[in-house]
């Protein structure tokens, strides 16, 4: 029997890292790369469970939330329809996204990273008779991977996407005394469970920017009926007088699937 000294061994291990060889150890799963997807079996629903622990990102995987540790399935329909693909079960950070097209040449359908205030993720697509579908489940940006466990069946039509709109008012306030401004405006949104509102406040005085910041969250308010928002801000790095500032506002919302967003900046005239 010949003996391998460690020193050696060690120096034969580097040398097979700095190669870029995959150690004997790391065992990537069969459906690691686009063009060994595994083909999910009719009729719906199909489950399967596979470790992504070792599996790889090739260097076109696109992007959905990060792409680590990638694993591809194809799906062709035969009928019309809507289906519902997720990760439920999963004990990792995933991503779920679905497209059409050929490798290097996709067109995203569908994008999810966490789902039903959870880590896994779930999509709802309308389907074509026909067409193919890549799915593609990964882990949220760099992060670990793990057991994967997806499902796909057969749905009825995606909720509504939501809508967002967010405005300023042209005046507010500010208190002589304290500096602090009132600003107001109003939120209008639709099909989604929350909205959270940030602002910043700024004024020029000279060369000198007094900042200032705020931050609201309003819940089960999405009726599509505009409701009024009143924030205040003080500054940061000095103490607001009346006159103009400009006010930066960013708003975000989500339903059950899919998120919304909308922004406004404007001048805002303070009244004592």
């Amino acid at each position: 029997m010949r003996l391998i000294r460690p020193a050696v061994a060690t120096a034969a291990v580097a040398a097979t890292l700095l190669a870029g060889a995959v150690p004997a150890w790391a065992v990537a799963p069969p459906n690691d790369d686009f063009d060994n997807a595994t083909v999910v079996t009719k009729p719906l629903p199909f489950t399967d469970s596979v470790s992504t622990m070792d599996a790889t990102t090739a260097a076109d995987d696109p992007d959905c939330a990060g792409n680590g540790h990638t694993v591809w399935y194809t799906y062709t329909p035969s009928v019309d329809g809507f289906v519902n693909a997720n990760t439920f079960g999963s004990d990792y950070d995933t991503t779920l996204s679905i497209y059409t097209g050929t490798r290097g040449a996709l067109t995203q359908v569908a994008c999810n990273d966490d789902a039903a205030d959870s880590l896994q993720s779930s999509v709802i697509w309308a389907v074509a008779a026909g067409t193919t579908y890549h799915l593609m489940a990964g882990s949220f940006f760099d992060s670990p991977g793990g057991t994967l466990s997806l499902t796909i069946l057969e749905s009825g039509p995606p909720p509504p996407a939501p809508t967002l709109d967010v405005t300023v008012d042209p005046t507010g306030r500010v208190d002589p005394r304290s500096g602090v401004v009132s600003i107001s405006g109003t939120v209008t949104c639709t099909d989604a469970d929350f909205v959270e509102i940030f602002g910043e406040v700024r004024q020029q005085v000279g060369r000198f920017t007094i900042r200032g910041f705020f931050e609201l969250f309003f819940d089960s308010i999405c009726d599509g009926t505009p409701q009024s928002w009143t924030a205040e801000a003080t500054g940061e790095t000095g103490k607001y007088a009346g006159g103009r500032v400009t006010v930066s506002v960013f708003a975000f919302s989500c339903g059950d699937e899919e998120c919304a967003s909308d922004s406004e900046e404007r001048t805002v005239r303070l009244r004592r």
